[in-house]
């Protein structure tokens, strides 16, 4: 769901070019960019530009819009001003809560790219810069879970252990103990936006993961019971359970989960043998 999201953007909106820009590179990931935006519905008057500082990759709304708009300016060169046109249908079904879905037109956005400064390439980077990005994503992706923008913080938990992978090959051996907490923590964050999405079989491979990697904290055993009893697997669902409660004796999330589970395996016992009274009549 997260990680085909950036290509499933690429095919909603059509792109058509005002005024071509200059030089060979456009903006990647982290690079700082100005850019005048204005938005209308189609055979609507547009209204003024607004001038809008972007830094790629790193934008706090989960808009569909915003995301369209930023993946639009990865593909523009310095000085380049283009429209986009995204269907009212896209609009609906991928931006339901957004402010541009009450009508029924498509909705035109006039992007200039006025400037943009790119960042440092990741292969350019040290293992320490690297291991500092990780932990900035990590931590982009934490502010953007508690405004409940689930989506947009799954991305940025992505980005870090995408950056982790090669770190675990060629890390000092000092660093490496900081790089599996962290790797492991951004493994569990994203076990907690699967969580919300209710993919309970990534959820139980995630924090599986996570625990691979040394962490210890209640939270990996409480999302994987709670994944497992969704997937109908309650004796495994009672062996985190139980080990988090051990962990955490006092944690009251983790007693109600217990309780639910309860239920649920009186409902199974009681529904397995009616289906033996039957078998046997």
């Amino acid at each position: 769901h997260v990680q085909c999201r950036w290509s499933m953007i690429a095919q909603c909106y059509a792109k058509r070019i005002l005024e071509r820009g200059e030089g060979l590179y456009t903006p990647n990931e982290r690079s700082e960019t100005l850019i005048f935006l204005s938005q209308c519905y189609k055979n609507h008057s547009s209204g003024d530009a607004k001038e809008v500082r972007l830094r790629i990759g790193e934008f706090e709304s989960s808009s569909f819009v915003d995301e369209v708009v930023e993946h639009c300016v990865c593909t523009m060169k310095e000085g380049e001003k283009c429209e986009i046109e995204i269907s009212c249908r896209d609009l609906r079904i991928r931006d339901v809560d957004g402010p541009w879905t009450t009508n029924n037109d498509n909705l035109l956005c006039t992007i200039h790219l006025k400037s943009f400064t790119r960042a440092t390439d990741v292969w350019k980077l040290s293992t320490l810069e690297r291991l500092d990005l990780v932990g900035y994503y990590k931590s982009c992706g934490n502010v953007l879970f508690r405004q409940s923008k689930v989506v947009t913080a799954a991305k940025q938990y992505l980005k870090a252990l995408k950056l982790s992978i090669p770190l675990e090959f060629y890390c000092k051996l000092d660093e490496k103990e900081g790089m599996l907490t962290i790797k492991g923590a951004c493994l569990s964050n994203l076990a907690a936006c699967y969580l919300k999405l209710g993919n309970f079989e990534a959820v139980s491979t995630l924090c599986s993961k996570a625990l691979n990697c040394g962490v210890t904290d209640v939270k990996c055993f409480y999302r994987r019971g709670i994944a497992y009893m969704h997937m109908n697997d309650l004796e495994l669902a009672r062996k985190d359970l139980l080990r988090a409660q051990e962990i955490e004796p006092n944690n009251m999330a983790v007693v109600e989960q217990l309780k639910k589970l309860n239920v649920k395996e009186k409902e199974v016992d009681k529904r397995d043998t009616e289906i033996y009274k039957n078998m046997f009549k």
